[in-house]
Order: structure tokens, then sequence, then C-alpha cells
């Protein structure tokens, strides 16, 4: 497919007067220079990387590049028109004017004195134009009675040449070849430097084609920025689909019978920015058998590094008609549904679309659709608070279940149904029965029934927008992560850009001093048919395999042995939690929270009060040394610990809330997991001091001398995995920015915590960033070799 650049001036120059002349003749000079170099090059059959438009002061061109990295300017003239003979005229004033722009302006032509050529009265002259032995034009004066003998000759800049004007330049985007046509119809023709695909790669094992209907699927392209041409109606397009068989043809394609390419497109964002090297694929049945299963390769038509054609398929996968009854469309207010084929089907509508009264049409593969046992048509109305259970009755009487629901973003959505709708107002009691759905999460959907929900948090459970803890009625995956019962949902009601608490555990978890950090997911949460906006879905902090990897204990071990561990301990100035005790010297609120009450003895109490009171005394004692306290504690572990809350500038130890420690069966006392990062965090106000040096036992083990030199070793462990946080606070923001924007609209805030409730969400991202940048660049400066 060819695509027009431009439409060049061929005349070199127009609308110039005469004062410009100089500027004229040099452009004139380099112009003509330059057709000559483009002629050269073509001669020597250089290929042309890029050709750019080039704008100047007072002329625009384009700027054509070469692989060899050379590159020449074409300028344009200033009307577009083709190349022209000046024209002539006598003024009211008896004066001879020219014309170079087919007589849109004139302007006065003068002699070498700069004098005004009369074209009246006695001294009147005669100008006529010829044309010099170099090829410009010269305009001679001569007297009317006299043509032979020449007065004066004017020489101009202009040539009179159309061999050294280009009318025109083209790109065969497909065959990557450039055109070029002169104004005298001599054309050129340069190969374009063009990264021809080498490969292709289909995103699905199985591609389901309702019968009669069309499906989608994706695919890559390799290289990514490859030349690809989309346009399918070509003899032999770019794109083919392939049956696979196995007996051998002499086409290299064998057009499939059941189903057809019918349309191909380029994969975009959110903001309809086209994704490099990714691609969408329709699919169509064409109505000719009612079941089928084939293999299907798609083959690419393209080049290889010589400009010679080749065929290149990609890999064999699966185009079948469904083997269940399924709906074939799906569509709301002009919305389409996704994953038609999944149990859990999608739409996706704008922020604040009443969603209690919509009309969905839709189309099965066979059969009848019914909602709470009643047989239901397009367009009859429902509330789609929460999601809808829709049984597709196939023409042999089984029944299929789809739970259709709304989302509002890219994310997916936990929908929460507590029993009969009761309001969760309690952090202490668990409401029992509730529903839960995470939906517009492609494989990880799933109905969680029997599902336990209750409040969370201590100052957060005060504000507006409320903080869960979920139980789950088993173990089970949530949106991926590793089985567990426990669950949280944070709701960053303070934190204008939702992500400070997902960034700040993204940190540690590249800490590897930290064997454990919280897992977590952005979702936005519908609260018994209410939307919530923006949270994040994270593991609750727990003993277990998959999360604080320590022993579990039970209640019988008491030996000298298994009486050392495992113990998770929160040190929390809100101490309310059942088994707590302060430590002897520096008095800090220790909390056990797990063993739990239901597990935890007298004896297992005494051993690890009394272990926090070793620590001290090793700490804090008469005579103590680093290497008595080390005994005891996990170096690394803390000294990483400290670094995350360093550089995210968050103050919770020194409170000190939310501060975690654990110690294993035989082993230390470690620091982390982390926790609580929405609260005053990432503030400028902190990028050039450090926060927590005298939290906790941080004012003994970070101020001790003796653990500079490991505090360096971890810092520079750590440094280009902790400077590679930028592009992680960009990456989650692209991911989440359309909910954060919902959420931020749907709880405006006035506390300013954060100092950023002003601040779009994109610009509190931004304030964000810079603070750990300059944090970053300042704890650099303090311990980088």
């Amino acid at each position: 497919m060819k695509k027009s650049i431009i439409l060049l001036l061929s005349a070199l120059i127009c609308c110039i007067s005469c004062s410009k002349i100089d500027d004229l003749e040099n452009r004139v000079s380099t112009i003509e220079k330059q057709i000559g170099e483009l002629q050269s090059a073509y001669q020597n059959g250089k290929i042309i990387k890029e050709v750019t438009p080039y704008v100047g002061d007072d002329y625009t061109g384009w700027t054509i590049s070469f692989s060899d990295g050379q590159s020449i300017n074409i300028y344009n003239g200033n009307d577009g028109a083709d190349a022209i003979t000046p024209i002539f005229r006598i003024n009211s004033e008896g004066y001879w004017e020219v014309s170079y722009d087919n007589g849109e302006s004139f302007s006065l032509l003068t002699d070498k004195e700069g004098n005004g050529v009369t074209g009246k009265g006695e001294d009147g002259v005669s100008v006529r134009v010829v044309i010099s032995e170099d090829g410009r034009y010269v305009f001679e004066l001569y007297q009317g009675s006299n043509p032979e003998d020449v007065i004066e000759s004017i020489e101009t800049p202009i040539s009179s040449s159309k061999a050294n004007s280009i009318k025109s330049i083209v790109k065969d985007e497909y065959t990557g070849v450039i055109y070029l046509e002169m104004a005298d119809g001599t054309k050129y023709e340069f190969n374009l430097d063009v990264t021809y695909p080498t490969g292709i790669v289909i995103l699905a094992e199985t591609v389901i084609l309702p019968r009669g209907g069309e499906t989608t699927f994706k695919f890559r392209v390799n290289p990514s920025n490859a030349v690809v041409d989309l346009c399918l109606e070509q003899d032999t397009p770019m794109f083919q689909l392939d049956m696979a068989i196995e007996e051998m043809t002499r086409s290299y394609v064998t057009q499939p019978e059941y189903y057809s390419l019918d349309k191909l497109e380029a994969c975009t964002d959110d903001e309809g920015n086209i994704l490099d090297g990714q691609y969408i694929a329709y699919v169509k049945d064409l109505g000719v058998a009612t079941d089928y299963c084939q293999g299907a390769t798609l083959v690419l038509n393209t080049k290889n590094g010589k400009g010679e054609k080749m065929q290149v398929s990609s890999d064999i996968f699966k185009i079948q008609t469904p083997d269940k009854p399924m709906f074939t469309s799906f569509i709301i207010n002009k919305s389409s549904a996704t994953n038609l084929d999944k149990e859990f089907i999608s739409v996706q509508l704008p922020y604040g679309t009443d969603v209690t009264s919509l009309s969905p049409d839709f189309t099965v593969s066979e059969g009848t659709v019914s909602v709470d046992g009643v047989e239901v048509k397009p367009y009859t109305q429902f509330d789609f608070s929460s999601p809808i259970a829709f049984v597709i009755t196939g023409n042999d009487g089984t029944k299929y279940t789809y739970f259709v629901s709304i989302s509002y973003s890219n994310l997916p959505v936990v929908y929460i149904n507590t029993k009969d709708a009761a309001p969760i107002v309690s952090k202490e009691e668990w409401l029992k029965g509730s529903d839960i759905y995470i939906t517009n999460a492609g494989d990880y959907n799933k109905h969680y029934e029997k599902s336990q929900i209750r409040g969370r948090g201590n100052t957060t459970w005060n504000y507006p927008k409320k903080p869960y803890a979920i139980k789950l009625d088993s173990k089970e995956e949530v949106l991926g992560m590793p089985k567990h019962k426990r669950w949280v949902l944070l709701a960053n009601y303070v934190d204008k850009t939702c992500i400070r608490n997902s960034i700040a555990f993204e940190i540690a978890r590249m800490a590897d001093g930290l064997d454990y950090t919280p897992r977590g997911k952005h979702v936005d949460v519908v609260l018994n048919g209410v939307f919530l906006g923006n949270y994040y879905l994270c593991e609750q902090i727990k003993i277990d395999k998959n999360r604080v990897n320590i022993s579990e204990m039970e209640t019988t071990d008491v030996d000298a042995e298994s009486i050392t561990g495992g113990y998770l301990l929160e040190i929390d100035k809100n101490f309310d939690e059942v088994n707590k005790f302060y430590s002897p010297i520096r008095n800090r609120p220790f909390m056990i929270k797990e063993p739990d009450e239901d597990v935890l003895n007298a004896d297992q109490f005494a051993y690890i009060q009394n272990y926090v009171t070793e620590i001290e005394n090793a700490l804090y004692g008469e005579g103590s040394t680093t290497e008595g306290y080390l005994q005891y504690i996990d170096l690394d572990s803390f000294i990483d610990y400290w670094l995350v809350y360093e550089i995210t500038g968050t103050g919770e130890p020194t409170h000190p809330k939310s501060v975690y420690m654990y110690k294993d069966r035989g082993g230390k006392m470690h620091a982390g997991p982390v926790w609580d990062f929405d609260y005053f965090t990432f503030q400028p106000y902190y990028n050039t001091m450090l926060i927590n040096t005298n939290a906790v036992w941080n004012d003994r083990i970070i101020n001790d001398p003796a653990t500079m030199p490991v505090i360096k070793q971890r810092w520079n462990a750590n440094r280009e995995k902790f400077r590679s946080i930028a592009e992680e606070i960009d990456r989650q923001y692209e991911a989440i920015k359309e909910s954060a924007e919902y959420n931020s609209q749907l709880w405006p805030l006035s506390m300013n915590i954060n100092r950023d409730d002003a601040l779009s969400v994109k610009d509190a991202v931004a304030r964000m960033k810079g603070y750990y940048m300059a944090k970053f660049e300042y704890m650099d400066g303090l311990y980088k070799y």
C-alpha cells in the first residue's frame, strides 16, 4: 500500500524579492548541490533510513537520512506550485516588475546600480528572458529599436532546469521503497532501511469460534519494530490463516474451509496508543459446518535480509466451535463483553453509569437463556450492581452458568455481598456467609462462597473509606497469589496516588535481606452493590509456608527445641492484642501475633518475652558489644528493613506502629515484614535527612560504628534495584491510572496528610517519584562505595 509522504514544490524559488537575492542564490546553490548528492546516492545504491519533515524560519522541506549516517535537506518553495518562468509587467510608475510566483506578487527589477529599470518614455527599455550556459535565468535590457544591442544583463540565481526540482516523494510502506519524482518526470527509487518481521507468536492455544459468529485472538510479531501490512485485500496479504494438515502440498498455505481471517488491527493501550509488535486477528465462521476442531497457523509473508520473499509460520493452535452452549455476543450500552467462552464475562462501562437498570443485547450459539429460573430475551432489564448468573440451556437440555458483571477500568473487580446486605461495622466480629466474586481478572476470575469479612486497621478504620479483612472458607489462590484463607483490602484513603503501599512493598521485595514481603494486586471494589473505588488486595501477614515461612507452633511445643519458635511479633503503641508485654529497657510495646491466643501457652509467652529481654540486655546492658547482640538478631534483615523505611520516608517505626519481627525455631530475631506506607510517606521534607535512626533498637544497631560497613554493603547490594523503582512507579501508575482517577472523584481529600490533596493523581505521582529519586541520591551519597 503506497502512502503519499509529500508533494514538494517543483519550483526552487518563489515569492522572493530582489532584496533577498543573496540568500536566494545561496539556497539555490545548496539545493542544486543536494540534488546532485541525491542523484549520486541513487547511483551508489544507498538505502534511505528515514524521511522526516524540516521546518526553517523562511522555508520548509524534508530531511532524507541514509543508513550510513549521512543526510540531506530538500527545501520546499513557498507556495507549492510547479516550476515557472518569470513574468514581467510595467507598473503605474513606468518601471519594470518581475514575478516569480506566476503573477501572485511582483517586485521591482533593478539594474546593477540598484536603480529601477524604466519601461516608458525616452529612457524606457525592453526586457527579455534568456538562459545562461549554466542553465540560469538572465534578464537582458535592450532598446526596442536595436534589440541586438544589450544594454545590461541581470543574472538571477534561478535555475531553468526542472531536473533540479523534486515534484513528489512517495513511500511504499509494505515493500520499503521510496519513490522520488523530479519536475521533469525523472524518477528515482531508493530502498528504505526496513525491519522485516522474522517471527510470529500466537497468544492462545485454542480459539473458540461461535457458530455463525466471530472471535479474536492476539498475536505478536518479532521484532516488535518490524514493518507490517495489516491489509487483507491484496492478492497475497502479509498475513494468511493456514489450515495445518499432514499432507504435503505445493502451496505453503492451505485455505481453511470453515472460517476465514476477517480483519487485523494493532493493539492499543487505554489511551489509544499503538502497542509495538502486538496485534489482534478477527476470525469469522463461514457457516458451512456445525462442529469442527482444526489445527491452524498464522502465516507471515515477509522478506529475508537480502530482500527475498519467504514465508514464516506460527506454532499450531486450535480453532474450534464451542463444546458447550455459550454467548456469541453480549452488549450493554454499545460495549461488548469479553471472554464469552469463559464462566465469568465482563462488560466495561464508564464510571458513573447507572447499573441498576441495564438492558443487554445478546445472542447464543444454541438454546435458551434464563435468570433465576425465568427465561429471558435480549433487552430484558437487569440490575447489574452485582454479578448476574445467566444460565444457557443447550439443545440437549444441559445447563451452563455464566456470571456477567460490570467493570469500570482495566483492573479486576472484587464484588462483596454480605448476607442480607448487612453493613460491616465491626473490626472484631466476622460477618459470615458473604459471597465474594473476583471478575475482569482473566484466568483468575473466581467465586468465593461462604466467606467472612470484617473491618480492620486502627487509624484507617476511622476514615470514610474503610479497610477490610477477609477470611475465605478454605485456603484458596487469589489473583494468582499463593493459597491462604486470610486476605486484606487496604483502602489507601489518604493516599492520592493509590500506590504508596504497593511501591514500598516492591522496594522491600528487592531487598534480599528481607525474606518475605506481602504480595498484592490493585482492584476495584463493589460492596453490596456500591462502588467503593480503588483498593489494594494483599496478603495478610501470617505464619505460613507461602508467607512468613517459619514453624507454626502448637500448644504442645514446650520442649527445649520446639519452644524456640516460630513467633510473629508486632511492636505497636496501640497495644491492642491479647498477648502483649513491654520490653524491660526500651519499654517497647510488643504484641504476640502468632501463636495466637488459642495456641499460645504460658511457657511460650515466657520464652519469647525473655528472648526480647536478652536482646535488649545485649544491646543496652553493661558491657554491650556488637558481637554480643549479633548472637540474637539477624543484622542483614534489620539493616534492609531500616533502608526500606528510610528511602520511603516512612516514620512509622519511630512511634512505633506496625513494626513486625519474627523468630523461627532455633533461629535469631529477624526484622520484617514491612507494613503500612500510606500515611505521610514519600515526602520531599525528608529527602535530605534520615528519620528512623532512633526507632525501636536502631539507636544502638544503626548508630553502631561497627555496623557502618554492613550498611554500606547492604546499600550497594540493593542500590541498582532501588534505582529502578522510578520506572516501577511509572509502570504502576499507568496500570491503575483510570481506576485512581475514579477513586479521586469518589473520595475527595481534605486532610492533606500527604500534602498532595490539591494535586491531580498524575501530579501526585510525579511528586512522589521526585521525592524518591532525591532521597535515593541522598542515601547513595552517604553509602555508595
